[in-house]
């Protein structure tokens, strides 16, 4: 089960650091997209899953704060769920 745990953090990690680089690297392509949210918010949010993710697996590795875990599981989670929020205004209805 911890072998299962740590392949799914590593995933997380890696979606997480991928995606916020990118908002943070490219927000203007993102405010084309999306443009209720600025260039500053986009790197904001980009900043957050950059921080997210390094906190998902740094105090395991460290061995300490195994608490912080789970906090920023959770914090990550309603940031997507305010992503997907904002995608699915944006997004075309369907007639």
């Amino acid at each position: 089960m911890k072998i299962l745990l740590w392949i799914v953090q590593i995933l997380l990690v890696v979606l997480y650091f991928a995606g916020g680089a990118y908002k943070i690297v490219k927000p203007e392509n993102l405010v084309l997209t999306i443009p209720d949210v600025s260039m500053m918010g986009w790197c904001s949010f980009g900043l957050f899953e950059v921080a997210g993710a390094l906190l998902l697996v740094l105090p395991a590795m460290l061995g300490r704060g195994h608490v912080i875990t789970p906090i920023v599981a959770g914090m990550l989670t309603i940031e997507t769920g305010v992503l997907a929020a904002l995608y699915a205004r944006q997004s075309p209805t369907i007639s």
